[in-house]
């Protein structure tokens, strides 16, 4: 059993896979597993996923014999998991030094289900500069470091119209999760 699952999906990303691994192998004060579960990719992405899983034993590949989407492969991963915390990443994503450490000592000293944090986005191509070309920053995700119960959160979502509902923006406490049988 380790502290944090990290669970990737894994579908025809070549071209993310490889920096978005190497990030998450950077994170080296928290003992981590990294379960990429390979759903029948049609590029290099499997060749990719062994070769990392031969440089580092925290990286284990779970595949698919035939594509079956996203929240299968979430959930898929989810079973596999030994972790007491369970973070999703998507295989484009790239989590910053320190990020998991961060993450875990706010559920330890919190002693929370689960945080919501906050994010930065870099868009790629011609159409996702032209969507964000009259922002100056992001869009606003998380304005407050704040406790809140799950009911708070909602209220909030709701009255604001600003649903937070990313896998990859939670760090969850595993037996939360497995208790009360959440799933894609």
């Amino acid at each position: 059993m380790c502290e944090v699952s990290i669970i990737i999906p894994v579908y025809n990303v070549e071209k993310y896979l490889r920096e978005c691994l190497e990030s998450v192998l950077q994170q080296k004060s928290i003992d981590i597993e990294v379960i990429c579960v390979e759903d029948a990719s049609k590029d290099k992405s499997l060749q990719i996923l062994k070769e990392l899983e031969g440089q580092d034993s925290r990286v284990r590949i779970v595949c698919n014999s035939d594509n079956r989407g996203l929240s299968y492969a979430r959930n898929r991963g989810l079973q596999e998991a030994t972790g007491k915390y369970i973070m999703f990443v998507d295989s484009d994503d790239m989590l910053k030094e320190n990020a998991i450490a961060e993450l875990y000592n706010v559920m330890l000293t919190h002693n929370v289900d689960g945080i919501l944090f906050d994010m930065e986005t870099q868009l790629e191509g011609e159409s996702a500069k032209e969507k964000w070309k009259n922002l100056k920053t992001p869009p606003d995700y998380c304005t407050e470091n704040q406790l809140m119960s799950g009911k708070e959160l909602f209220v909030q979502f709701y009255q604001g119209n600003n649903w937070k509902i990313e896998a990859w923006r939670y760090f969850w406490r595993r037996e939360f999760l497995v208790n009360n049988n959440l799933k894609f």
